[in-house]
């Protein structure tokens, strides 16, 4: 009976020795998991507010000169499945001889699908968005241009971007940006930055192509 009770007992004290350690576990899973969650959105919303200090970098050095108006497509730029397999690290690699093939394809990932833009630019730039819809109704007619400056007067044309693509173990960073002002006046270009010193700095911008 003795025997008996000293092996109840012992089991009894296994058990709560189990139960603790799971429990300890359990709580331990959780708290990282939360810390987890917690470095999620920040590491998402850090590099968002990267790009668009980038975007409104560039707009700055391209349109502000000007004064003209900005119209900024509201979707981003995006690689379908034939560009995906016809854009290739090589051909970037020997304009960009610094373009590391993370960052190249931190670029296709980000761009795989569109990106709808919110209006984080700097008030200074005076971004106005234009839709697909918008522009697909606007230009279904051959007075699509002469229609598009009578709705956004003094504007320089439409803009679009790509998301960027980063890399982490170098701050560099890759973009697609183009202008497209008339029916056979466009041009579309890549964009290389570094940071240096803590601010982005365009290394080189070669164009993709021209209408």
């Amino acid at each position: 009976m003795t025997k008996l009770l000293a092996q109840l007992l012992n089991g009894f004290l296994n058990d709560i020795k189990f139960f603790s350690n799971y429990t300890l576990n359990y709580i331990k899973m959780r708290r990282l998991n939360m810390f987890l969650l917690l470095l999620l959105p920040i590491f998402i919303f850090s590099q968002t507010n990267e790009e668009f200090s980038i975007f409104s970098q560039i707009l700055s050095e391209k349109i502000e000169k000007s004064k003209k108006k900005i119209v900024l497509q509201k979707e981003t730029y995006f690689l379908t499945s034939e560009k995906q397999k016809e854009f290739k690290y090589k051909y970037l690699k020997t304009n960009f001889k610094d373009l590391e093939l993370e960052t190249f394809n931190d670029f296709k990932n980000q761009n795989n699908k569109k990106f709808i833009f919110e209006n984080k630019f700097d008030k200074k730039l005076n971004v106005t968005f234009i839709d697909n819809k918008e522009i697909t109704a606007l230009f279904k007619s051959h007075t699509g241009w002469e229609d598009f400056y009578k709705k956004y007067k003094n504007a320089i044309g439409i803009i679009e971007f790509s998301r960027i693509g980063f890399n982490k173990s170098k701050p560099q960073a890759l973009l697609y940006y183009s202008k497209t002002s008339g029916f056979s006046n466009g041009h579309g270009n890549y964009i290389f930055l570094k940071k240096i010193n803590g601010k982005w700095i365009k290394v080189l911008e070669v164009m993709a192509w021209i209408s």
